[in-house]
């Protein structure tokens, strides 16, 4: 297999996509019967149930399975995030059929952690207690924008809060940094996250430097703005009754693949079960990642190859929530077919995150423009001092200032090439045009 990669997929060759296409894209087991099940309630998107379908494939798994992709662990916890419209997107009624297939308490604690408040308070002490008891945890979050603008502004908690995620992903240990003390987590903790907000609030909370640092390419990302591909709508008097039934199957192959993380919390120092690769599964991962590096070393900066690399990682736990939704705890390996599906996924989440980039990169520069062409003109004729100007931008718009090409200087050119501005060399000022927006 050639390492090339096809640019409508971003990760499978046409080979591939046609082998995809004859196993049926949807895979098999868990992940087409929770979808089955929830198309009988709900008219959602099928990738917001697919990826719903992971997030309860993830949480079973917690801490009792790890893959071996490198010859070290790999926990199978996942970060996603759905950007579309409120209330006919339905992420909140999904999320819920993901909390009704999960595994029942286990010695009168919850085998998972639901986490709706992201208070320093609430995520420190759910965080400390997840690393100590193998408890999973997902942390929902309804509206994650105004969390974004936060990370950005705040000091403090929420100023430490995108490295505590960042090291949660990879299970890292966390240290909490609080006003009076600060929480250890040495051997981190098992954290998914499901969030969900819309195109207007993502663009006024992110600026593309974010998606550059490490957390945001970490999320499969979805932009449900193609409303061709929801599922047919039935009215609530019209659906047949839901089959209870189901959900219990459903929920009794969860019950499987979490039995290592009730083991767990039964008694410590258990160890988790370790997932192998097939060879021609590892092969074309790598054949992927090499790929993608070569890409990088040619197109230095490019915000797309970021997003690959990481979704690399995600590509692998994704492959292997894959082959539990076949096949549960079985000890075949993961096979190609589970990783073809995982890159077909990739491919997918990967166009939207970039999708997104260009959208967010656009709308800070415009907001940048738009910015200093008021000041400018509600400065008057006599002109602004072209260094205060400079300041001013900088000052409140930092992040979009250093993403637009050329800085602070290609702003200012921007602006005297659209007729907004004109520079005086001898008073070293900036002045307005009559016809300045």
């Amino acid at each position: 297999m050639t390492a090339e990669l096809m640019p409508g997929s971003g990760f499978l060759r046409e080979d591939e996509e046609r082998y995809l296409d004859e196993i049926g894209r949807n895979a098999p087991g868990f992940i087409s019967d929770f979808q089955r099940w929830v198309n009988q309630q709900t008219d959602a998107p099928p990738f917001l149930v697919r990826v719903a379908a992971y997030q309860a494939l993830s949480l079973a798994a917690g801490d009792g399975i790890q893959l071996d992709a490198f010859g070290a662990p790999l926990w199978l916890n996942l970060y996603t995030i759905t950007i579309g419209d409120s209330s006919i997107s339905r992420k909140s009624h999904v999320l819920k059929q993901v909390k009704k297939v999960l595994p029942a308490m286990v010695d009168g604690s919850p085998l998972v952690t639901v986490l709706d408040d992201v208070s320093p308070q609430a995520m420190n002490k759910v965080l400390g207690g997840a690393g100590a008891t193998k408890t999973p945890v997902l942390m929902s979050l309804d509206e994650v924008g105004p969390v974004l603008t936060q990370m950005k502004q705040a000091k403090g908690y929420q100023s430490t809060l995108p490295r505590v995620l960042l090291n949660s992903y990879d299970h890292s240990p966390i240290n909490i940094i609080r006003t009076s003390a600060s929480v250890d987590v040495p051997d981190g903790a098992f954290l998914n996250l499901y969030a969900a907000t819309t195109p207007a609030q993502i663009e006024q909370s992110v600026d593309e430097s974010q998606m550059r640092d490490g957390l945001l390419p970490r999320f499969l990302v979805f932009l449900m703005d193609d409303y061709t591909a929801w599922a047919p709508y039935v009215r609530p008097d019209e659906r047949p009754p839901v089959d209870e039934n189901e959900q219990k199957r459903l929920r009794k192959h969860l019950e499987q693949i979490a039995a290592p993380v009730v083991t767990m919390q039964q008694a410590a120092g258990n160890d988790p079960i370790v997932l192998t690769m097939s060879p021609e599964a590892f092969s074309r991962w790598s054949d992927t990642e090499e790929a993608v590096t070569a890409a990088a070393k040619r197109n230095q900066g490019d915000v797309a190859n970021a997003i690959r690399a990481r979704a690399l990682v995600t590509a692998l736990k994704i492959a292997a929530l894959n082959k539990l939704s076949r096949a549960g705890l079985d000890e075949d390996p993961v096979e190609l077919e589970d990783m073809l599906r995982a890159l077909d996924l990739m491919g997918v989440t990967m166009h939207d995150l970039v999708k997104l980039s260009e959208s967010v990169g656009q709308t800070a520069s415009t907001m940048v423009l738009d910015y200093v062409a008021k000041r400018v003109k509600d400065a008057g004729p006599e002109g602004v001092n072209k260094s205060k100007v400079g300041r001013l931008i900088t000052r409140t718009k930092r992040g979009a200032i250093e993403d637009f090409p050329g800085g602070l200087n290609g702003v200012l050119q921007r602006l005297v090439g659209n007729g907004v501005l004109i520079f005086s060399k001898e008073a070293k000022t900036v002045t307005h045009q009559d016809h300045t927006p």
